[in-house]
């Protein structure tokens, strides 16, 4: 639903219902929860879709900041990827050209990067 949403009411709508995805999500976990929760089991996916939906609804709206924490939060919880793995600007896993672009949006230079 929350990628219907994005795709024909904007970021706005879809954000709500990516955040009741995420709070259901959260809310089945411990509360002392330090794990991993890997793609490769599919009970996990719906979380990390939401989480995934919500961090890209913040980032369409400009919210730089939270958009940036859900994506490492996204990282964290599945590292070992998954086809929604975010290629965040700076951390080595996107292009300059993205890097290059998504710097221009932020106002500031492009991270430089060495191999």
């Amino acid at each position: 639903l929350g990628l219907v949403a994005f795709n024909t009411r904007g970021p706005g709508p879809a954000a709500e219902l990516y955040q009741t995805g995420v709070a259901f999500a959260e809310a089945s976990l411990p509360a002392s929860f330090g794990g991993v929760l890997p793609w490769g089991w599919v009970d996990n996916r719906p979380f990390l879709r939401c989480l995934h939906g919500l961090a890209l609804c913040a980032w369409r709206q400009r919210r730089w900041n939270e958009a940036e924490a859900m994506f490492m939060a996204r990282v964290w919880l599945d590292p070992s990827g998954g086809p929604q793995r975010p290629r965040l600007p700076g951390a080595g896993s996107s292009t300059p050209a993205v890097d290059q672009g998504v710097a221009k949006l932020r106002g500031r230079q492009p991270v430089k990067r060495t191999l």
